[in-house]
This record gives C-alpha cells, structure tokens and sequence, in this order.
C-alpha cells in the first residue's frame, strides 16, 4: 500500500486548479495507477495541452 500524500491544492478565482498544482495531482495520479490508467492519463494531458495551445493561437490572432 501507498503512503498518504495529503496536499493543500491552489485554486484561481476562475475556479481552475493552479498549473503547478496540476503537475503535481497527474504525477500523484501516474505513480499510483494502473499502467493502463496510467497510458490513458498521459493521452489526456496530451489533448489538453494541444487544445490549450490551439485556443491560445486563436486568441492571439484575434
């Protein structure tokens, strides 16, 4: 079993959970999944990274 990782997460006043905190929470969640999980994780921190740039390339183009 795992030890308890108790953490105090940042949020904005946007309601999203600050970048740095995000890095931490996924790499809390990789070492403590499945590998399976684990592949699926990654994918959607790719898709979001991409959808993340792709919306910050629409708005500076604005």
């Amino acid at each position: 079993m795992t030890g308890l990782n108790l953490q105090s997460l940042s949020w904005g006043d946007d309601g999203e959970l600050a970048a740095d905190d995000r890095l931490d929470l996924v790499n809390v969640l990789l070492t403590q999944s499945l590998p399976e999980v684990q592949v699926e994780l990654i994918r959607t921190v790719e898709r979001i990274a991409i959808a993340g740039a792709t919306a910050m390339a629409e708005v500076s183009v604005s």
